[in-house]
């Protein structure tokens, strides 16, 4: 069972994140920390686990809020169709 929430910002983050570093994006929108994991699939029991991404290049990123994407993690305008 695959729960995500359905009150889902429509904007991407913009975040700088640095080269070697490792962030847990949260896929079911339910973390209390915006696109970052928390937790809270589990404690939600939604069924869906957080896609970990290995950061290779320090530079900003646009990470997807609404979860339409699909190129997830990152924003790829599907939002605005």
């Amino acid at each position: 069972m695959n729960i995500q929430n359905p009150n889902l910002p429509s904007a991407p983050v913009i975040v700088e994140l640095e080269a070697g570093s490792k962030i847990a994006y949260c896929t079911c929108g339910w973390s209390s920390k915006g696109v970052f994991c928390d937790g809270s699939h589990a404690k939600k029991e939604t069924g869906m686990t957080p896609k970990i991404l290995e950061i290779t290049e320090t530079k900003k990123y646009a990470l997807c809020a609404c979860r339409k994407t699909n190129n997830s993690p990152f924003c790829d305008g599907s939002h605005a169709r």
